[in-house]
C-alpha cells in the first residue's frame, strides 16, 4: 500500500483556511492540488513583487520584499511542478 497517511483532513482544513497572504494562498493551492488557484495567484505576481524584485506577503505596503517568502515560493512551485510565468 503506502507509508503516507491519508490527507483528507489536511485537504479539508486547507479548503476552509481563511487567511490569504501570498504564502498562505500558495500553500493552499499546493495542498489542494488546485491548478486554478495557482494560476490566479501567478497572475497576481506583479502586484506582489517589491521594488527590490523580491516578493511581498501583501500586494501593497512594504517597498522591500522578503527573501524568505521568495525562497519559499521558488521551492514550493518547483517541488509541486507549478510554472512561474515569465515576466
Amino acid at each position: 500500500d503506502t507509508l503516507a497517511p491519508p490527507l483528507a483532513g489536511v485537504r479539508e482544513f486547507m479548503a476552509r483556511y481563511p487567511y490569504d497572504c501570498f504564502e498562505q494562498r500558495l500553500s493552499r493551492a499546493v495542498a489542494l492540488g488546485d491548478a486554478g488557484l495557482w494560476q490566479s495567484l501567478a497572475g497576481d505576481l506583479p502586484a506582489y513583487q517589491a521594488d527590490d524584485g523580491l516578493l511581498r506577503y501583501w500586494p501593497s505596503g512594504s517597498l522591500t520584499g522578503s527573501e524568505a517568502l521568495t525562497a519559499y515560493v521558488l521551492a514550493m512551485t518547483s517541488d509541486a511542478g507549478l510554472p512561474i510565468p515569465a515576466g
